[in-house]
């Protein structure tokens, strides 16, 4: 694919953000605890892999720019399922962001993840994981009783030390270029 015909489905797709069109094979869903996320399947619906998204703090589920939202995209072109979430008090979840605690986000990405593993078709063992800023330090955190993410990446965060729990995992993701989601799909 050219650089141009990149640069025109981009800015096609930033316009369609803008003006708050629902992009194919898009939903938005309620999930408990007053969470509102978007999920994101591939044309032939959800099929294996999976990815919760968790954006920084003060932002929301599409992220800076709408780079989660771009994201999802590419990740269902390459086959892959997403949910992509507003945390407690962000967005349009409910709550007050005055009252946002690690418990608290913990607890919501323990939430997408659970609703995540009920979606048909999607492999429950293979939910992966990826934060930006805050939420990738969310992400790193240690999930608790739940099964540790099957991999997971970050964006603009800090570097974790090398005890990481994670079964597989890409300090550098694929970017927040959409066009690099093989990068992604490549591992899975």
């Amino acid at each position: 694919m050219s650089s141009l015909t990149t640069a025109v489905r981009s800015a096609s797709f930033a316009l369609a953000l803008a003006a708050g069109t629902a992009l194919g094979g898009e939903t938005v869903v309620d999930l408990p605890n007053g969470i509102k996320g978007t999920l994101a399947l591939p044309d032939a619906g959800a099929t294996g892999p999976a990815v919760v998204m968790l954006h920084g703090f003060g932002s929301s589920r599409d992220e800076v720019g709408g780079l989660f939202a771009l994201q999802a995209a590419a990740l269902a072109a390459e086959g892959i399922a997403s949910l992509r979430i507003d945390f407690r008090g962000t967005g349009e979840s409910a709550g007050d962001m005055a009252d946002t605690t690690f418990e608290g986000l913990l607890a919501d990405a323990a939430t997408a993840r659970a609703y995540l593993a009920e979606v048909e078709g999607v492999d429950a063992a293979r939910i992966g994981v990826v934060g930006y800023s805050f939420g990738a330090a969310i992400a790193m955190l240690d999930p608790g009783p739940m099964p540790r993410w099957w991999c997971g990446g970050r964006w603009a965060t800090c570097r974790r030390s090398s005890t990481s729990s994670w079964a597989r995992s890409s300090t550098t993701g694929p970017g927040p270029r959409a066009s690099r989601a093989s990068t992604w799909a490549g591992a899975w």
